[in-house]
């Protein structure tokens, strides 16, 4: 089976196909912010272990609030941007402006973008070779030779 790939990537891909669909100008803005949050939801359950498909927006702020995620207030911030703007849109049927709905995906990425882990992969040395200086090929003599 194939490995599984990181979270982010899997959050930056789906980003990527949600920005493609174009859903809220096409007027199929409650669609969008679904699909937006749900994303961004199952980004965290996968990164950050914390039951997001399940909590309210307040119950998923409020784990970031915790000493154990040490996150910075600009990231949570853009997060609870994103949440609230789509709850307003799914229950209050709120109708945002354009320029709201693009800046809630530029959001997430950030939001992804900034949460993501650094992971270094280690190089592996080189195996050491016995005998390499038997190897080496003394070339000194032949230069002489070809140039009789």
């Amino acid at each position: 089976p194939k490995p599984k790939l990181p979270p982010h990537v899997i959050a930056l891909q789906e980003l990527d196909k949600l920005k493609t669909e174009e859903l809220w100008q096409r007027e199929k803005v409650k669609d969008y912010y679904t699909r937006l949050t749900d994303i961004v939801r199952v980004y965290i359950e996968d990164r950050f272990s914390i039951a997001a498909m399940e909590q309210t927006t307040f119950e998923i702020l409020n784990s970031f609030k915790g000493e154990d995620l040490q996150m910075e207030k600009k990231t949570v911030k853009e997060l609870g941007d994103i949440l609230e703007l789509a709850d307003y849109v799914k229950f209050a049927k709120l109708t945002p402006l354009p320029d709201e709905n693009h800046k809630m995906l530029s959001n997430a990425y950030l939001f992804v973008k900034d949460t993501t882990i650094e992971t270094v992969a280690e190089v592996p040395k080189p195996a050491e070779t016995k005998g390499k200086d038997d190897a080496t090929v003394d070339l000194s003599d032949k230069k002489e030779e070809s140039q009789l």
